[in-house]
């Protein structure tokens, strides 16, 4: 979906936001079935006097204001929000929200989510200028909502209230240095699969070189930087592969490949299936691999079961055995 200054990308593990002139934004999304909506995003107004006061807030909402002054009183300490001020009221927090003559209005985000940075102490953080584009794009987009605007806000929410989590952390100082930059640079990689870039040009905005970022890589997955990155465009290809029509020259492209032929070469080595054949097996169940797989099993299984005195153990009786422990009928 793109629309003026941003564009989203939308897959089943994640979100992609991209800002112009910004880095893209990566969300990863929840297990969560069809039917729960985790997440909420719209606009958010108060009148003057108004006055809310929790002992233990229930939820996590991000509020952007950008008109008036948002009164926020936790501790003793009372802070004043206005235009561009960002509050972040996490679950299990302790606050009071007052309006004076003015009132206010903004945006919002309300999650859901069991998250350990969406609980704990509620908190007002600055606003980046990354943030501040977000704040604005939600509140037009809330202003003059039009086809996808639901799953627009939602987006632009998610976003802008995870930048807004980044400022809470705290450096932990027994994380390992090595360890850490191996986990950023992984991070690097996961989000340029589609870039068509080589993991030394993803990875030349870090501090350190190439070579000593690698050995940290190799030291935390037992790998390589570009190895790794070939790992993760092939689990990419793995899901296309399930969940579109995609022709197998089309994905090899797309996650830049430099041929179908290559892209073939490498998937079949990762998987041990061609392209063609991972496809039209994908749809297959648990059950459905689990039973085809079953007599090889029985024959390993036969001479571990099979004791002096005790009744022989059959091919008939362990195939009952599988089909009534994954669900089927005898």
């Amino acid at each position: 979906m793109v629309t003026g200054r941003f564009s989203i990308y939308q897959a089943p593990q994640y979100r992609i936001i991209w800002l112009a002139g910004v880095h893209p934004i990566v969300i990863r999304c929840s297990k969560m079935s069809h039917n729960t909506q985790p997440y909420t995003a719209g606009l958010k107004a108060q009148p003057p006097d108004y006055a809310f006061e929790t002992r233990g807030y229930e939820q996590f909402q991000m509020i952007y204001v950008m008109n008036g002054i948002l009164f926020f009183e936790t501790g003793g300490s009372v802070k004043a929000l206005k235009p561009h001020g960002v509050l972040l009221l996490r679950a299990g927090s302790v606050f009071r929200l007052h309006t004076e003559t003015g009132g206010y209005d903004g945006v919002y985000f309300m999650s859901h989510e069991r998250n350990p940075l969406m609980s704990g102490d509620s908190l007002v953080v600055p606003a980046t200028a990354e943030m501040r584009i977000l704040g604005r794009l939600m509140y037009r987009e809330a202003k003059t909502p039009g086809h996808g605007s639901r799953a627009i806000m939602a987006g632009l929410g998610e976003a802008l209230a995870w930048l807004a989590l980044r400022q809470t952390e705290k450096p932990d100082p027994t994380e390992n240095y090595g360890r850490a930059c191996a986990e950023r640079a992984r991070a690097a990689l996961d989000m340029a699969v589609y870039s068509g870039q080589g993991a030394r040009e993803i990875l030349s905005g870090h501090d350190l070189s190439y070579r000593q970022l690698s050995r940290y890589f190799a030291a935390a997955f037992r790998v390589s930087p570009k190895k790794y990155q070939l790992q993760a465009r092939l689990r990419e290809a793995e899901q296309l592969l399930r969940s579109t029509n995609l022709s197998i020259t089309a994905i090899a492209y797309e996650l830049g490949f430099s041929s179908s032929q290559h892209f073939a070469t490498q998937f079949t080595a990762f998987t041990g299936k061609a392209p063609t054949s991972y496809r039209n097996t994908a749809g297959e169940n648990e059950n459905t691999v689990l039973l085809k797989r079953t007599s090889q099993d029985i024959r390993k299984l036969k001479g571990l079961l099979h004791k002096p005195g005790r009744k022989p153990v059959t091919l008939e009786t362990m195939h009952k055995a599988v089909l009534l422990r994954g669900g089927g009928k005898v």
